[in-house]
């Protein structure tokens, strides 16, 4: 083969990597997965560093290391991983599927059990503690808490929303029981899952272990409003103040989960902003193509050389050996063809993400 891809820095993962090199083929090695982020959550800590030395040495192995944000680029290089072994892959969202226009009032009331003028506050994850799980269900429980005691009249009525399924199902149910505005639909796909993101009102995930969290893309562009924790990924996805609220100086594990209430609240009260926020999360996702996605890639493919640095698109302070590059990445017209769309307005996802690969926006290149 010339390109062996491997998604898992596992055991297979290490076996596909090391078989490529011994067979001359170049590998791909894609990064989902912070797993020396998951660790605070289940007390393993003292773990941390040398699960990140094993991580470093594994991406250190491959000739080209996916990455689907500037900010996963960034924790990758913090662990260890050169620069140079770096391409960026954005990822894709069906906006035809994820839609607003997938709003459908009458699955709101058959499925959710939305009354009158009842708000959606919506989860869409698997149901794992590394999601930030206790801090959803802990805010969940102190926001019920504000409404019931009456000190703010002003809190309209609202019903939380979970999709998903997982390990820690049987604990969020046993946690929420006691709160009659709780609907657990378990697994969600398909049409169904389109259908719940826009039946949404708000979508709330306080994770801070995320490469790559589709379910905030497809929440944007069905038009939910995010409100999410102030770590990289999520930053370089949600424009606070814009298509969300970025919720700061938060404990993992949950800590004081006083500001993600605040947010919520602001956003069930003033739904003008709300609105202004869900515009501006669909046109963020303008751009946000699965064309594009695979066209990088199948770059990648094509231009993966063993044992040669790729570097595409990712910025100077992040190279080890930034001589080796008299240019920033491989060419402008490159960047214009995988990344840049002329369509895409300022404020979108594609030119978020990407920001600092170029050395900033990717619109202030030259578009043909």
């Amino acid at each position: 083969p010339h390109v062996v891809h491997v998604a898992a820095p596992d055991m297979l993962g290490h076996s596909a990597v090391r078989w490529a090199a011994e067979v001359g083929a170049c590998s791909v090695c894609s990064y989902h997965t912070a797993f020396d982020t998951y660790l605070q959550y289940y007390r393993v800590s003292l773990l941390t560093s040398p699960l990140r030395h094993l991580l470093s040495g594994f991406y250190q192995l491959c000739d080209v290391v996916a990455v689907p944000t500037y900010a996963a680029a960034e924790h990758l290089h913090s662990i260890g991983v050169p620069g140079e072994k770096m391409g960026f892959f954005p990822r894709g969202v069906n906006r035809t599927l994820y839609s607003p226009e997938m709003r459908d009032e009458q699955y709101r009331r058959d499925i959710f059990g939305v009354k009158d003028k009842e708000l959606v506050i919506l989860w869409v994850a698997r149901i794992v503690r590394e999601k930030g799980l206790a801090s959803f269900v802990k805010t969940i429980q102190a926001l019920d808490a504000l409404a019931d005691s009456g000190k703010d009249p002003e809190i309209p009525p609202f019903r939380v929303v979970i999709a998903g399924d997982g390990p820690d199902l049987e604990w969020v149910r046993s946690d929420l029981q006691r709160l009659d505005n709780v609907v657990i639909l378990g697994h969600t796909g398909g049409a169904n899952l389109a259908k719940t993101y826009a039946a949404g009102d708000i979508f709330f995930f306080p994770s801070k272990t995320e490469v790559i969290p589709n379910n905030l893309i497809e929440a944007m562009a069905s038009g939910l409003p995010v409100v999410t924790d102030d770590v990289g990924v999520n930053r370089a996805i949600v424009q606070d103040e814009v298509s969300g609220i970025i919720v700061k100086n938060t404990e993992p594990i949950p800590g004081d989960v006083t500001n993600y209430v605040n947010a919520l609240v602001r956003l069930m009260k003033d739904r003008k902003l709300a609105e202004r926020m869900s515009r501006a999360a669909v046109e963020s996702t303008v751009g946000l193509t699965w064309e594009r996605t695979f066209g990088s890639l199948l770059h990648a493919y094509d231009r993966c050389r063993p044992g040669l640095p790729y570097a595409r698109h990712i910025p100077y302070d992040k190279l080890d050996k930034p001589e080796l590059y008299p240019t920033n990445s491989d060419a402008t017209e490159e960047v214009r063809d995988v990344i840049v769309d002329a369509d895409a307005p300022d404020n979108s996802l594609l030119y978020r993400i990407s920001k600092g690969i170029t050395g900033g926006y990717v619109k202030s290149l030259e578009i043909a």
